[in-house]
């Protein structure tokens, strides 16, 4: 299985290790080498007339064969064929009686860059040049938009990015409940949300019961929740108008069936789902005739 690859020799004592030219080597006897590739590595024992051993951490992809000996020298070839990181570690070329020659393999994982996104809607913060496990974080120009999804994402050491990214969206202000109302909205105050007003018993609407957000307002004026007073019991002889129904300040007024007449105000307000005044009673006028 001999490859055909440029060596560099590297004397280790009483020893010759030739690696791959390409490859780095670093201080400390350590070789760093791409993952996935396959290398062979040379071990020669000067003075000997028999072939070397390898030690190897892990024996997966590894196979060891005996060079056919030149001008006296014996060698033996270490392959290693898709290198990952299980074979990071600690090998030994040796023989017995002979001091081991160690060096170590630190396997290099390739990493790539993730792409930058389209920054027409954003402002995009990048770390490291968008590397492996960097961040993106986002924000929109528009400060009438809000980011809708993660406003942060990671960058993979596959070049891909941990989410796809967010979107600026248009929102309405918030809308102020008045008393007596609640708000609810469909998707909070995005474009396109609906907010439903509710009035509080004994309010009741006086508008509409929702409106819409588009284009950063919303659609129609916001209702009014008015407390309503209760319907007055009308007595004997006795007819009540309302100017506005039961509502806010709405007057009853009172008139009296002849031949009775009013005792007590004429009208009454509602406020505050109640009326102001006293309700008036109709009674009948004596009229008293002398005779002399």
């Amino acid at each position: 299985m001999q490859m055909q690859t440029p060596k560099m020799y590297i004397p280790m004592g009483d020893a010759i290790i030739g690696f791959p030219a390409d490859l780095k080597y670093l201080p400390g006897n350590t070789v760093v080498i791409q993952k996935g590739t396959t290398i062979s590595i040379t071990c020669r024992l000067n003075g000997l007339t028999e072939f070397p051993r390898w030690a190897a951490p892990n024996p997966q992809n590894v196979e060891v064969e005996d060079m056919r000996p030149q001008n006296g020298v014996y060698a033996t070839e270490l392959y290693i064929s898709n290198i990952s990181e299980e074979h990071n570690g600690q090998y030994e070329c040796y023989r017995s009686f002979f001091q081991k020659k160690v060096f170590n393999i630190q396997v290099k994982v390739p990493t790539t860059n993730c792409s930058k996104f389209d920054e027409r809607e954003f402002h995009i913060q990048y770390e490291k040049l968008q590397a492996a496990n960097s961040i993106a974080v986002f924000s929109c120009k528009d400060e009438n938009k809000k980011i809708v999804g993660s406003h942060m994402l990671i960058c993979f050491s596959n070049g891909t990015w941990s989410d796809n990214p967010p979107r600026c969206q248009t929102m309405c202000p918030r809308l102020n409940e008045s008393e007596g109302m609640y708000i609810s909205y469909t998707d909070n105050s995005y474009e396109g949300s609906i907010a439903l007003f509710h009035c509080l018993t004994p309010r009741v609407r006086t508008g509409v019961s929702h409106t819409t957000c588009w284009k950063g307002e919303w659609v129609d004026p916001m209702p009014t929740c008015t407390s309503m007073c209760p319907r007055l019991n009308e007595s004997e002889g006795m007819y009540i108008s309302y100017t506005d129904n039961l509502n806010e300040g709405s007057i009853a007024v009172f008139v009296c069936l002849p031949p009775t007449v009013i005792t007590g105000v004429s009208h009454t307000t509602c406020r505050k789902g109640e009326w102001v005044d006293p309700v008036p009673t109709c009674t009948c006028e004596l009229n008293f005739v002398i005779v002399k």
